[in-house]
C-alpha cells in the first residue's frame, strides 16, 4: 500500500512538471511570434534594396538580436541592436527597445546619434531609477540612408558598420560602449556620428557580437572581427543567397560541434 502511495505521488509530480513544461514551451512559441509580427513590416522595406543579406541565428528558440527598418519618402533608418544576454529576458527587451525605437524615431530629421541618446536616455530612465546593479541595455548601429544623395549617417554603439566598395574595405569605427548605465561614461555623452557617400557599387555589412565571437572547438579560441573582415570581403560577387549559404557555412565550419555561443545577426546591404 504505502509502495502504491509513492508511485501515485511521483506520477503527481512528474504530470505536474510535465505541464509546466508544456505551458512554458506553449508560452515560448507565443513569443516567438509576437516578435517574429514586431518585424513583418520589414520585407516591404528591404525590396528597397538593390541587395539585402540577411542571416539570422538565434541561440535559442527566442532571441535578443533584431533589426529594425522604418522609411519616409527617401530616407530609410535601418538598424540592428543586441540586447543584453539571450532567451526570454533577452526576448522581452528587444521588444522593448523595438516599440521605442518606432516612437523615436518619429520624423525624418533624427540624426543617427540622437536616436541612441535617447534610447539610452529611455534605458535610464526604466531600468536604473531604482536599481543601479541593473546590466539592461543593447549595443546597436544606426544607419540613416537618403537614397537619392547616396549618403549615410551612421552612429554605433559596440556596433561597426563595413563599407566595400570596389573590392576595397573600410570600417567605420562604433563608440565602444553600449547603450545603457555605465560608471565610467556621464549619462549625457553624445554618440559620435559620421557621413558620407557611397556610390552604386558599395556593399554594406553589420553584423552583432554572436559571430565574431564564436568559439572553435579544438582550442577555444573567438571567430574575431579580423575574419569577419576577411570573410565579407570575398562575397560581393555572389548572390544574396550564395552570400548567406557562406556565412552559415564559415560559421559551422570553424565552431563545428562546438555550441552556439550566442544569438547571430548580420545584414549586409547594397542601395
Amino acid at each position: 500500500m504505502q509502495k502504491e502511495k509513492e508511485q501515485e505521488i511521483l506520477k503527481i509530480k512528474k504530470d505536474a512538471e510535465e505541464k509546466v513544461i508544456k505551458e512554458t514551451y506553449n508560452s515560448i512559441l507565443i513569443a516567438k511570434k509576437t516578435l517574429n509580427s514586431l518585424s513583418l513590416h520589414n520585407n516591404k522595406i528591404e525590396n528597397k534594396f538593390k541587395e539585402f543579406v540577411k542571416f539570422n541565428k538565434p541561440k535559442n528558440l527566442i532571441n535578443g538580436d533584431f533589426l529594425f527598418l522604418k522609411k519616409f519618402d527617401n530616407i530609410i533608418f535601418l538598424a540592428i541592436f543586441d540586447a543584453t544576454g539571450s532567451g526570454v529576458p533577452a526576448a522581452f527587451l528587444r521588444i522593448f527597445g523595438y516599440s521605442q525605437l518606432d516612437k523615436i524615431i518619429a520624423h525624418k530629421n533624427i540624426e543617427a546619434n540622437e536616436i541612441l541618446f535617447k534610447l539610452k536616455e529611455i534605458i535610464i530612465e526604466t531600468f536604473y531609477s531604482q536599481d543601479n546593479d541593473n546590466t539592461e541595455g543593447f549595443d546597436g548601429a544606426i544607419c540613416k540612408i537618403d537614397i537619392e544623395k547616396r549618403e549615410i549617417n551612421y552612429s554605433g554603439a559596440q556596433i561597426p558598420l563595413y563599407q566595400i566598395t570596389d573590392n576595397q574595405i573600410e570600417i567605420h569605427k562604433a563608440d565602444r560602449i553600449s547603450i545603457n548605465k555605465n560608471p565610467f561614461v556621464d549619462d549625457n555623452y553624445m554618440f559620435k556620428q559620421k557621413t558620407f557617400s557611397f556610390n552604386e557599387n558599395t556593399f554594406f555589412y553589420l553584423t552583432t557580437d554572436g559571430y565574431i565571437d564564436q568559439l572553435r572547438e579544438q582550442d577555444i579560441l573567438k571567430f574575431s572581427a579580423k575574419n569577419f573582415k576577411k570573410t565579407i570581403s570575398k562575397l560581393q560577387n555572389n548572390t544574396t543567397e550564395e552570400q548567406i549559404k557562406i556565412i552559415n557555412e564559415t560559421h559551422n565550419n570553424w565552431k563545428k560541434d562546438k555550441s552556439q555561443t550566442d544569438d547571430i545577426l548580420v545584414v549586409g546591404f547594397k542601395i
